[in-house]
């Protein structure tokens, strides 16, 4: 992939690529500095955006509002491959930071019982345990019962659910595999309809309802 100029406007750019690398390299996921400016090259390309280019200009992001203009963006015919990638980068960024904040709420005081199931079964009983009405008297079955597994990052969740449903050979079934791709903020959509997803320490864990 050729790397834009070093000049002028490109220099942000050539700050993107180095960026890229390091963030493929380690697999780990946008840091805000980076997602800022993923979100300007992206608003380059979708002039009509509001939202997204005022998260790149002053930080302030709203979540669902970005969310969509990203969904609008990636349908835009003939998209480069790094802008595909950065979409899907910059829409994992945004429903995390989502999560975090929802997160960054008091943590809760366990019970005795609580805590020992905790210790039990690990982290993933911790998060269980944040979802709505939860019986302390069915906790564990119900826990067994609903848990489906953790993924290290949004990314492997959404890869996750299109394995899952077989969406991949749907498309080279309808042979529309080379014209059609698939759309990572649909996916994290169907799968926040269809399980309870809960984030914490930058871990995804999936219960069924």
């Amino acid at each position: 992939m050729e790397r834009p100029d070093d000049a002028a406007d490109g220099r942000w750019e050539a700050e993107l690529f180095d960026a890229l690398d390091t963030v493929r390299e380690t697999g780990e996921e946008l840091p805000t500095q980076l997602a800022r400016i993923a979100a300007r090259y992206l608003s380059r390309l979708a002039p009509w955006s509001v939202d997204l280019a005022g998260f790149a200009e002053t930080g302030v992001l709203k979540h669902e509002a970005v969310a969509v203009e990203l969904s609008e963006l990636w349908r835009t015919p003939q998209l480069s491959p790094l802008a595909n990638e950065l979409i899907s980068r910059l829409c994992a960024y945004v429903i995390r930071d989502a999560n975090d904040r929802e997160s960054d709420a008091e943590q809760p005081d366990y019970t005795p019982f609580q805590q020992l199931c905790i210790d039990t079964f690990g982290p993933s009983f911790a998060a269980f345990l944040s979802l709505p009405e939860v019986p302390e008297d069915d906790a564990i079955f119900t826990y067994h019962e609903s848990y489906l597994g953790m993924y290290q990052s949004l990314n492997a969740l959404v890869e996750g659910v299109v394995e899952s449903v077989g969406l991949r050979a749907l498309f080279e079934e309808a042979e529309v595999a080379d014209f059609a791709s698939i759309d990572p903020v649909k996916v994290l959509h169907r799968a926040r309809e269809t399980w309870d997803i809960v984030q914490q320490d930058g871990r995804y864990y999936i219960f069924d309802r």
